[in-house]
């Protein structure tokens, strides 16, 4: 059967099809004689075109939807041609590098949710799970550690030039070595021996003098060592010694800058033939009653309590103890305040431990300033949040409220009159012992005997009876 025009005509553009170059000139010669054509036609014959070639148009999309080859795909809203005309534009603003175009269409995809995004992989050691929430349970605890509200929770140091900030933290409990060198078996009180240094003036002498001297530091060995010859000497000591009786001639009057300037370093003063503090501050365990939101404070005088601390190590424990802090409205810091608050404290050792055997008082200012310092930091910040603090009650209130591992108690007035009166009298017939103040040891032999002397090696040795 015969061909008729038509299938000749794509058969033709089949097999040239083919054949890529003579196809392109077939496209471009074709596309010039249409262009010609239009060129020479008039208004009528160009409506007459335009029509014809929309009537073509349709025709062909018609067969194609017959066919089902322009159909629109399932979950989107493009046909075949705006789904192609939608990628071209998306192209165009591509990267001309292949890579990059495939890293950025990968991106695209990954935020999409159309591939897997990777999961990042860190060549760092990890901490465990455990270790991170031990951490953050110890750092929560309130009995180890509490952090200050406010802006100046941290402190600015300088290392090496660098400046260096630490966090603020107060520490409630005191975790030191003393209690590794306390005896297993602790004598009686009575018969421990006793260190009655009214205060060691001798650490003043070097400090105040290298100010003064040319040559000498603030060193006490150094000082010792330019005065005597022998440290160990009893007679180099008491300068009676014929070889370094005159070195605090030689070695620090001959070397005074000035000699007219007048170099203090007592703080102690004899009135009425006893020895008496000179206070030129804030007593260490004084707290001062302020307000924060106070008008013209310089012209009105401040109320002050008194704060009486302590530590206790309980046998067995550890080397944890508990930590005291007594508090009254007295700032009479005599012995009658002290026997109370020691009362005080030992009754509620007591109740913490009724198999109480041995109770040994030994003096050690650095825990029992600390113990202060925590409560007063701890009522401060309080007051400077606008709480309001008048009297030693509510200094034990905030504190109650503030910390539990402190055991902080009201101490009244009452408590106090009674101790006075109770002793007073038993004081006052007590025999005084002439020129003790002198004396740096003391030792007890027998009831109402007692040995003393300048030092405990010292060949001068004095016996006295009540």
């Amino acid at each position: 059967m015969a061909l008729t025009a038509a299938e000749r005509a794509k058969n033709y553009r089949d097999r040239l099809k083919q054949k890529t170059k003579k196809y392109i000139d077939f496209k471009r010669k074709d596309c010039e004689r249409k262009a010609r054509k239009r060129t020479s036609m008039n208004i009528n014959e160009k409506e007459v075109f335009l029509n014809n070639h929309r009537i073509t148009q349709r025709r062909h999309r018609q067969k194609l939807k017959a066919k089902d080859e322009n159909t629109v795909q399932p979950n989107s809203s493009y046909s075949k041609y705006t789904l192609a005309k939608a990628v071209k534009k998306v192209l165009r603003v591509l990267p001309n590098d292949q890579n990059k175009q495939r890293q950025v269409v990968k991106r695209v995809g990954q935020d999409l949710g159309l591939f897997q995004k990777p999961k990042s992989q860190h060549t760092q050691a990890n901490l465990s799970e455990s270790v991170i929430k031990k951490v953050q349970d110890f750092y929560k605890n309130d009995s180890i550690s509490w952090q200050a509200p406010g802006k100046r929770d941290c402190l600015t140091i300088r290392e090496n030039g660098i400046r260096v900030k630490y966090q603020k933290r107060f520490y409630y409990s005191i975790f030191e070595k003393f209690t590794n060198y306390l005896f297993k078996n602790i004598p009686v009180y009575p018969l421990v021996v006793h260190h009655l240094l009214k205060f060691e003036q001798n650490t003043f002498y070097p400090k105040v003098l290298s100010k003064e001297v040319r040559g000498l530091k603030d060193n006490l060995n150094e000082f010792l060592c330019k005065m005597v010859c022998d440290e160990s000497e009893e007679s180099c000591m008491m300068s009676s010694c014929d070889t370094c009786g005159n070195n605090f001639k030689q070695q620090i009057i001959n070397k005074i800058i000035d000699k007219k300037k007048v170099v203090k370093w007592f703080q102690w003063e004899n009135i009425n033939g006893r020895a008496v503090k000179q206070v030129f501050s804030d007593y260490a365990e004084n707290f001062t009653i302020d307000n924060q939101n106070q008008i013209q404070s310089a012209h009105w005088t401040k109320k002050y309590i008194s704060i009486f601390t302590a530590y206790a190590w309980m046998g067995g424990s550890g080397g944890e103890g508990q930590s005291f802090g007594l508090v009254s409205n007295s700032t009479k810091h005599d012995k009658y305040s002290v026997i109370t608050c020691l009362q005080i404290i030992v009754n509620e050792i007591i109740n913490m431990m009724p198999d109480l055997e041995l109770l040994r008082l030994v003096p050690r200012q650095g825990d029992r300033g600390r113990v202060g310092g925590t409560l007063k930091r701890l009522v401060w910040l309080e007051i400077m949040a606008g709480k309001r603090c008048a009297s030693a009650e509510d200094f034990v209130k905030i504190c109650h409220q503030k910390t539990k591992t402190i055991s902080v108690v009201f101490v009244k007035q009452a408590q106090l009159d009674v101790t006075k009166s109770m002793l007073e009298k038993t004081f006052m017939e007590v025999t005084s012992i002439p020129g003790l103040q002198k004396q740096h040891h003391i030792e007890v032999l027998h009831k109402d005997v007692i040995q003393f002397a300048c030092y405990a090696t010292s060949e001068q040795q004095y016996v006295f009876r009540f």
